[in-house]
């Protein structure tokens, strides 16, 4: 597992930002998932770790994010 490293700093105030996924609610615990923004979210602010930057590829980003689940 891996766990919060400063959440405290994580603003997601544009779209590319790459966080790790909690294992539940409230857990201070990450597993192996991770997500990308697509817009600016302050719901996440402050709850999960950012750990890197979309810097080039957005489109490919955006496309993933049109897919049906």
């Amino acid at each position: 597992y891996l766990f919060d490293e400063n959440p405290e700093e994580s603003v997601f105030d544009r779209p590319g930002k790459v966080a790790m996924a909690k294992l539940s609610a409230g857990d201070n615990r990450y597993g192996s998932q991770f997500f990308i923004t697509t817009a600016a979210d302050e719901r996440l602010n402050k709850k999960y770790t950012i750990f890197a930057e979309v810097d080039s590829g957005m489109d490919v980003v955006e496309k993933i994010s049109r897919v049906p689940t």
